[in-house]
């Protein structure tokens, strides 16, 4: 298991992946993301990449591999002592990620939601504001509560905010 997890939580394009992405090259981390492991789910049932279809089905494996099967699927093939991991939607998933680590930190990514509509929009797959309020993303003001770290993307660049979260590392493994 890595030494290291920096996990990402946050709406629906509000930069996780983006930021978790430039902090895993920052660190030379590995990355890894709960969406990437729905996806591939979905690829090998020859479901769509629907948001509605990812979302249902990320409930359904939530509920059937529960939070540590989620994060053990995540985390297999990690190598190295550091990792990234965005997409975290669910509080007794990020409790099993923080007892996978001696250090760990969750950094929550939020922006207003004029941003996120824009975002939305603007992805090759626009999604409407009604797959913000699928069960999926119930959870995420309580992990905006537990957060070690928030990020408003609106207000800073990534590698702004990539530098901040990767000084927390320092700063806390001291």
């Amino acid at each position: 298991m890595p030494k290291l997890i920096i996990a990402f939580a946050g709406p629906i394009a509000s930069g996780k992946s983006t930021l978790s992405e430039a902090v895993a090259r920052l660190l030379g981390a590995s990355q890894r993301s709960f969406g990437g492991l729905v996806r591939r789910e979905a690829s090998r049932r020859g479901l769509d990449h629907s948001r509605l279809t990812l979302q249902s089905l990320g409930a359904e494996l939530h509920s059937s591999l529960g939070p540590a099967g989620m994060v053990e699927h995540v985390l297999a093939d990690v190598d190295g002592l550091s990792v990234t991991v965005d997409g975290v939607r669910h509080l007794d998933v990020h409790h099993c990620l923080k007892a996978a680590a001696e250090n760990y930190l969750l950094v929550f990514v939020a922006a207003p939601e004029e941003v996120l509509s824009h975002r939305r929009h603007g992805r090759s797959r626009p999604e409407s504001k009604s797959s913000s309020l699928h069960e999926t993303e119930s959870q995420l003001e309580q992990l905006r509560a537990a957060a070690d770290h928030l990020v408003s993307s609106d207000a800073t660049t990534v590698d702004e905010a990539a530098a901040a979260v990767v000084a927390l590392t320092r700063s806390s493994s001291a």
